[in-house]
């Protein structure tokens, strides 16, 4: 019985200390102002709603939104930016398009296999070509010819195929149709570099272009899927025909963000010393020319040297003789 009171009398000293605490944790919480207890209770709202993950209903947007947004409210950046991805919209549809086409007039996948790849070809080679001529010309004047040959080509190539012509004709046809094809990709990169030449915004609108590329190649394919098999088999040729041109004669229009022209700075050759030997001496670029501009250079080489060490001849008097 006396070890049962002295447990009891253990566990209510062990229970004093504790109620003290709890006692002083009141008294000191009454010893604050009323302005610190609701900074408190702030402070606890603030870390609950942090826990939560809401955001301070004080701290709203920024005030510049997106950055794409940015991008494009620059004066005439929306506009050729629309036109280059309607124009660039053959680049997903033209492919499967044709190869649609030529397969349900003729049912040879092979054969429009093979023209789809050379269609391919002939863009891939002649593409950079055109960039070249439009830095040196000028957009305009290089993507209104184009796109004139362009549907031209696309014209003869669905007729070649609608009256099933001879393999080569259409072959023919597919590979201008091909060549003529406007690189807009390029040229669209072209003008936000000119127009955002020392901008950090330039990255921005290169994402925007890389995003503006996925959205066209899944869009494209499944466009030209649904119009050669449920309208016509030429319907998904032609309507990447007529978005190419609608977006490339958009494009070709908005001089105020056309790049400037790129002229070569002329080259002119170094004098020749006699002392420097011959061109090829030090020059490693020499060697790559051809073998007619190397002895050009070895003969203007050979004469310097030639009047330079020619001893110096006396010339005849001019006065009479007594």
């Amino acid at each position: 019985m006396t070890d049962v009171c002295a447990a009891r009398g253990e566990e209510q000293e062990q229970r004093q200390p504790r109620q003290g605490n709890h006692e002083r944790g009141d008294q000191e919480q009454g010893r604050l102002g009323p302005g610190e207890l609701g900074q408190a209770d702030q402070g606890q709202a603030d870390r609950g709603r942090g826990d939560l993950g809401l955001a301070d209903p004080g701290q709203g947007a920024r005030p510049g939104g997106s950055s794409y947004l940015a991008v494009l409210r620059l004066p005439g950046a929306l506009r050729f930016s629309v036109a280059g991805a309607v124009g660039r919209m053959t680049m997903s549809m033209f492919g499967l398009g044709s190869l649609l086409l030529i397969s349900a007039r003729t049912g040879r996948y092979g054969l429009a296999g093979v023209v789809a790849a050379a269609t391919s070809v002939s863009y891939a080679v002649c593409a950079p070509k055109l960039a070249s001529l439009a830095d040196q010309f000028g957009q305009g004047r290089v993507l209104r010819p184009t796109v004139a040959v362009f549907g031209a080509a696309t014209a003869a190539f669905v007729a070649c195929a609608e009256l099933r012509a001879p393999i080569w004709a259409v072959l023919v046809t597919g590979c201008l149709t091909g060549a003529s094809m406007p690189s807009l990709g390029s040229m669209v990169r072209a003008r936000w570099s000119a127009m955002l030449a020392d901008s950090p915004l330039l990255g921005t609108a290169y994402a925007l272009e890389s995003v503006v590329d996925e959205m066209i190649f899944v869009i494209g394919p499944a466009l030209a899927t649904v119009l050669a098999t449920e309208v016509q088999p030429a319907a998904g040729v032609v309507v990447a025909a007529v978005l190419c041109v609608a977006g490339t004669l958009a494009l070709a229009a908005q001089r105020g963000t056309e790049p400037a022209v790129v002229h070569p700075a002329p080259v002119h050759p170094a004098p020749v010393s006699p002392e420097a030997g011959p061109p090829e001496a030090g020059r490693p670029e020499l060697r790559r020319r051809g073998r007619w501009t190397r002895r050009r250079q070895r003969a203007r080489w050979t004469t310097a040297k030639c009047w330079a060490t020619a001893p110096p001849q006396e010339m005849p008097s001019t006065s009479a003789s007594p």
